[in-house]
């Protein structure tokens, strides 16, 4: 990859940049140090992730930009990864998925990056979801504020939309 895709947001020094190996050792010590925190609503990223070496397999995995491809950017604040957000494309909608290391929750930077996010994505999308751990109220927060609907509860979770919009370009 050339030059990986960067989002700005509104938030001076906070923007979405797409991980490139040379990221994965510094999001992976954000991982590795909330391994406890991020494992209390979801333990998809801890358990994906064990070790260093899971990280770098996925990552080569993943380094073709497909159209129907994973977008897995870091949310940073000036030098540093304090999150991750996803963007998973199916047809005409895409996943997203978000998480923040506990010492960066508080500071605005998921409703920033993910305000970011959304707008980006709504160029290409008329869709957008997400889902959440129905005990994670501060990220259902965090997606009623960008504008998200929670649609239905399902299994402990749950599930949101953005729906309506109209994308600029219909190919993903």
């Amino acid at each position: 990859m050339d030059h990986p895709l960067t989002i700005d947001t509104e938030e001076n020094g906070v923007y979405l940049k797409q991980l490139v190996p040379e990221d994965i050792v510094p999001y992976f010590d954000v991982i590795d140090s909330n391994r406890e925190y991020l494992s209390r609503f979801s333990g998809k990223v801890v358990d994906r992730y064990p070790t260093l070496s899971s990280l770098e397999e996925s990552f080569n995995e993943t380094t073709d930009s497909t159209p129907d491809q994973v977008v897995r950017f870091g949310i940073w604040n000036k030098d540093m990864i304090v999150g991750s957000m996803e963007l998973r494309p199916k047809q005409n909608e895409a996943e997203i998925g978000y998480w923040l290391g506990h010492n960066h929750t508080g500071n605005g930077y998921a409703t920033v990056a993910l305000r970011s996010l959304c707008d980006y994505a709504k160029q290409r999308f008329s869709v957008l979801n997400a889902t959440v751990d129905e005990k994670n109220e501060r990220s259902a927060r965090v997606l009623e504020r960008v504008g998200f609907q929670e649609r239905s509860r399902v299994l402990g979770y749950l599930i949101f939309k953005m729906e309506g919009i109209q994308p600029v370009d219909s190919k993903a």
